[in-house]
This record gives structure tokens, C-alpha cells and sequence, in this order.
């Protein structure tokens, strides 16, 4: 599954640097701006999860309901769209640090 599933997420994430890039500036300015923007990336990533582990823990207690089981299903697909993001801002990264131009690498990956 896996397998099959992580070029099309790749493709999502060279997607988003594009949208990245196009929005705004190609590369970060500074080491700093990347760890920064990086590291906003990470959290709200992990706010998402914690937040579906806490459903988890409740499922464990034996409250489940189709509500919550949909509510862990929205935070789920959010932590995966924060994780494309942080994808995305790996790769910006990668790219400032090597002056690569990163709406012509995010057409390549996406292309690829």
C-alpha cells in the first residue's frame, strides 16, 4: 500500500513547493527563515496527531462514536496535509541551500 501511495503523495508535496514558490519567494532567505517556517510546519503536524491520538485514548475507554471516528478521520487527513507541507519546505530548503530552482524542481518531481 505504501508502495503505491507515496508518488502520488510526492507529487502532492512537489505540488505544494510550486504553490510555495509561486506565492512566495523561490528559496528561503536565510537558514533561520527555514528552520523557522520548517519548524511551524513540524508543529502543526504534530498538533494534529496529538489531537487524534487524545480520540485514540478515548477509543481505548470504549467511548467511540461515528462522530469522533469522523473527527479522527478530518484531524488524520489534516496531519497529512501538514506533513505534505513540511515535505515541501524539506525540499525548499534542500534547494536554497544548493541554489537550485525550485519551481523547475517541483515540475521535474512532479513530472517524474
Amino acid at each position: 500500500m505504501m508502495e503505491d501511495l507515496l508518488p502520488r503523495v510526492r507529487k502532492l508535496a512537489a505540488a505544494e513547493l510550486k504553490s510555495s514558490c509561486e506565492r512566495y519567494e523561490k528559496r528561503f532567505a536565510s537558514r533561520d527563515e527555514a528552520a523557522l517556517i520548517l519548524g511551524e510546519e513540524l508543529n502543526e503536524t504534530e498538533l494534529e496527531l496529538t489531537i487524534a491520538k487524545r480520540y485514540m485514548a478515548m477509543f481505548d475507554r470504549g467511548v467511540v462514536s461515528p462522530g469522533h471516528l469522523e473527527e479522527m478521520e478530518d484531524r488524520m487527513l489534516n496531519a497529512a496535509c501538514e506533513a505534505i507541507q513540511t515535505a515541501a519546505m524539506c525540499r525548499k530548503w534542500i534547494l536554497s541551500m544548493t541554489a537550485g530552482d525550485a519551481t523547475q524542481a517541483a515540475q521535474v518531481q512532479n513530472d517524474g
